[in-house]
């Protein structure tokens, strides 16, 4: 009794090895968070006096706006977000609204500070 045991385990162990039986891993896909969707906003300086970060939402992105340049950052989609330049003495610009949807970048343009 106990050799037919011993025999029936050795022979799953090299089924297990040889690959004649596969063991899966059971999927994640309900349990994953979903993948937020990523849109994408260019800001435009179109002014010689607009310069310096670009907020969004009231978070500095890290990019920095040159006068009379753009810049394109990733922004979240479905809503409007709120722009805002700062420059690095901490003065504020005025606050344009832009309105990202996927597959349509957004764009906003500074005229003025």
């Amino acid at each position: 009794m106990r050799v037919r045991v011993v025999l029936w385990i050795l022979i799953l162990a090299v089924m297990l090895i040889s690959g004649c039986i596969v063991v899966e891993q059971p999927s994640q896909q309900c349990c994953q968070p979903q993948q937020s969707q990523q849109c994408w906003l260019t800001v435009t300086s179109a002014n010689s006096s607009v310069w310096g970060y670009v907020f969004v939402d009231g978070q500095n992105t890290g990019v920095y706006l040159l006068c009379l340049s753009s810049v394109t950052i990733p922004v979240r989609c479905g809503g409007p977000v709120v722009v805002q330049v700062i420059d690095e003495y901490g003065v504020a610009s005025h606050t344009e609204i832009g309105y990202p949807r996927i597959g349509y970048p957004a764009e906003v343009v500074f005229y003025y500070w």
